[in-house]
C-alpha cells in the first residue's frame, strides 16, 4: 500500500547521518538549541507518486476545501486528514503522506537520540508513533509564496512541533520555474548528508 511503500522511501533516503545532524540541532539538549539544520532530499517518492498527489491536492482545491492562509494572501491551505471524510474521499494518499514521512523521520532520528542517551547526553525523543499536523498549502498565482517565517513559535511559549517537513508536488518542476525553498540562518543538508549549495 501507499503508506508502507511511501514510509520506506522516505527512510531509505534519511540516512543516520542526516539523522545524526537534525539531533544536534534537538531543542531537549543540555544549552538549548543549536543551529538549525534543514535537510533537502529530492524525489524520494518518484515521480508517478507525486502526479498523484498533486491530482488529489487538486481535488481538494476543486471541492472548495482550502482557506485563505494568514501568513500571505497568495497561499490557500488547509488541514490533511483522514478523520474527515470529505477529505478522505478526495485524497486518500494525501492523508497518509504525513504520517508516512512522520514515522520514518521519527525512527531515524530516535536511533540517533538512543544512542546518544546510551552515551550519557540528556535529551528527549520524538513520538514514533506518527502523530503530526500537517498543512496542504498551494499558491495561487506565479510568483506568489509564504512570507519569511518561523514555523516553531506560538505565541507564550514553544510549539511542541520538533520537526518541519515539506513535500512539494510539481512533478515537471524545473530549476527555470524558479520557487525555491530558502531556509534563513540554517544549514542546508543534502542527501548524501553534505552541506548543500
Amino acid at each position: 500500500n501507499f503508506a508502507s511503500a511511501a514510509e520506506a522511501a522516505v527512510a531509505s533516503c534519511f540516512t543516520p547521518r542526516l539523522a545524526q545532524t537534525l539531533v544536534a540541532c534537538n531543542p531537549s539538549i543540555v544549552g538549548g538549541w543549536r543551529k538549525q539544520s534543514v535537510v533537502v532530499l529530492d524525489g524520494v517518492l518518484g515521480r508517478e507518486a507525486c502526479e498523484r498527489l498533486r491530482s488529489e491536492a487538486e481535488a481538494i482545491r476543486s471541492r472548495g476545501l482550502l482557506e485563505r492562509a494568514e501568513s500571505s494572501g497568495d497561499v490557500m491551505a488547509t488541514q490533511v486528514t483522514p478523520d474527515d471524510d470529505s477529505m478522505r474521499r478526495a485524497a486518500t494518499t494525501l492523508t497518509a503522506l504525513p504520517r508516512a514521512i512522520a514515522r520514518a523521520v521519527g525512527r531515524r532520528i530516535n536511533d540517533e537520540v538512543r544512542g546518544r542517551q546510551a552515551s550519557g547526553e540528556a535529551m528527549s525523543c520524538l513520538v514514533e508513533d506518527g502523530a503530526h499536523t500537517n498543512k496542504l498549502a498551494v499558491v495561487e498565482t506565479d510568483g506568489g509564496a509564504y512570507l519569511k517565517h518561523v514555523d516553531s513559535i506560538l505565541a507564550g511559549g514553544m510549539d511542541p512541533r520538533k520537526l518541519t517537513a515539506i513535500y512539494y508536488l510539481n512533478p515537471n518542476w524545473s530549476e527555470a520555474q524558479g520557487g525555491h525553498l530558502r531556509a534563513w540562518d540554517a544549514v542546508v543538508v543534502g542527501g548524501d548528508g553534505g552541506e548543500a549549495g
